[in-house]
């Protein structure tokens, strides 16, 4: 009897149909993945390589993939970003009439659309993050330190079902705000100063990255006197690119939009970093949202948007994760 196939099995066959697509367009014979995200994105992490053709996917380690080569005369295969050099020579040397096509900006730009089932994941995983930050916000007028915040949102991460953090967070307070990444270190958190805390949770695979700015219990005589124009520059600048994120726009146009609006309030050139990145099963996926940046933003790319301002007395930012709708974006954390 025929069942109906889940939402998962429909999206990974899907998925493997996107890989054959481009195969076709790029009239390969196949693509030997060993990308540990690639590989999971197909729902196969049970081999060393994985070679897909026209026909499916094949489970090869590495002297299997020489020999099944061996075997396709002049074929044309296409290799990712974690192909080693010396895997590479070993296959080039195996299977000797076989042409190499590296494709990592394609493959790259397969995952960056974002089917139903990594959207259920990337909500849940942007749910967590921000009950996180919750946590750490209710925490941050008790005094204590910034590994006591970092204590704070492991406990909170855990609680909520959180596998771990997509990388290493950094819990800034008082001039270390200034730092685009701090780490976490003993420094005891003075009331009415600055905190930036960056971090994400991991669900199933799937990251978050966000960023909040807070004043710890407050503004005191230590709260430096620019801090709340840039925390509403900063705020102004991540709402109207937001509303200006929208299929078919490009990426480095939201860069120099945010970089406008900070200038207007006064903070011209103090962002020092990219605006932001698509986000997924890595934490910066396709598109690159960077000065002069060709990507494109286009219908279920999920981004990360990080405006910000670095001072010498405290650094601001604000990052958020975003769907980009047909028309929009919307807030994952929402």
């Amino acid at each position: 009897m025929a069942t109906t196939p889940t939402l998962l099995e429909r999206c990974l066959r899907e998925r493997l149909a996107r890989v054959q697509a481009l195969l076709a367009a790029s009239q390969a014979n196949g693509v030997l993945l060993s990308d540990r995200a690639l590989m999971y994105w197909l729902g196969n992490m049970r081999s060393p390589l994985l070679l897909v053709t026209h026909e499916g996917i094949a489970e090869l380690s590495p002297t299997q993939a020489s020999a099944h080569l061996g075997t396709l005369g002049q074929a044309k295969v296409g290799f990712d970003r974690s192909l080693t050099a010396s895997q590479l020579l070993f296959l080039q040397e195996s299977a000797p009439h076989t042409r190499w096509i590296p494709f990592e900006k394609e493959l790259a730009n397969l995952r960056s659309v974002k089917d139903a089932v990594e959207l259920v994941l990337l909500r849940q995983a942007a749910r967590i993050t921000r009950q996180v930050f919750e946590r750490i916000e209710a925490c941050l007028g008790e005094g204590g330190s910034e590994t006591d915040l970092l204590h704070v949102a492991n406990e909170a991460r855990l609680a909520g079902g959180g596998q771990a953090f997509s990388f290493d967070p950094s819990i800034a307070s008082g001039p270390r705000t200034g730092l685009l990444w701090a780490d976490v270190s003993l420094r005891r958190i003075a009331p009415g100063e600055p905190v930036v805390v960056d971090l994400g949770v991991t669900f199933r695979g799937y990251l978050c990255d966000m960023t909040r700015s807070y004043l710890a219990g407050g503004a005191s005589a230590s709260t430096p006197p620019t801090w709340s124009a840039a925390v509403s520059a900063v705020e102004d600048a991540l709402a109207q690119v937001r509303a200006a994120a929208r299929p078919g726009i490009r990426c480095g146009e939201l860069h120099t939009l945010c970089e406008g609006v900070l200038e207007q309030a006064g903070f011209g050139k103090t962002m020092r970093h990219d605006l932001g990145h698509g986000i997924g099963l890595e934490l910066h996926e396709f598109p690159t949202i960077a000065p002069g940046s060709p990507d494109v933003l286009a219908p279920g790319m999920v981004i990360a948007l990080e405006p910000g301002i670095t001072l010498e007395a405290a650094g601001v930012r604000r990052e958020d994760v975003f769907l980009v709708t047909e028309d929009g974006c919307e807030s994952l954390a929402s």
